[in-house]
């Protein structure tokens, strides 16, 4: 027994957070190689005689993709330090914040 009888919930939630972290830490990797890709494909190709970077609103998507990826970074290394000086049960709602950010930022990749 580690923490006694019943209260095995109790481990598996401890381990959630340090998960969540490592899953949000790939996440952020992903994107930020989906950015790079992006920025390279934009520059790339060309229609109507222009890269698709200089077309509509290709500037504004990369953009805001940077932007959001930068956020879901910022808020990932938040939660880690959180952790590390508070613990996990205080740091509870920035672990849940970057579960929904780093699925919303992947998800925006992958469409």
């Amino acid at each position: 027994m580690i923490l006694g009888e019943g209260r095995g919930f109790e481990i598996a939630q401890g381990r959630l957070g340090p998960g969540r972290i490592h899953h949000c830490m790939r996440a952020v990797g992903l994107g930020e190689r989906a950015l790079a890709m992006m920025c390279k494909q934009s520059l790339s190709r060309v229609a109507f005689g222009k890269p698709l970077a200089r077309l509509g609103g290709n500037m504004d998507i990369i953009a805001n993709s940077r932007i959001e990826l930068d956020a879901a970074e910022l808020l990932t290394l938040r939660a880690a330090y959180m952790m590390d000086t508070v613990g996990n049960k205080i740091a509870r709602k920035e672990i849940s914040m970057i579960k929904g950010r780093s699925s919303k930022c992947l998800l925006r990749y992958y469409r």
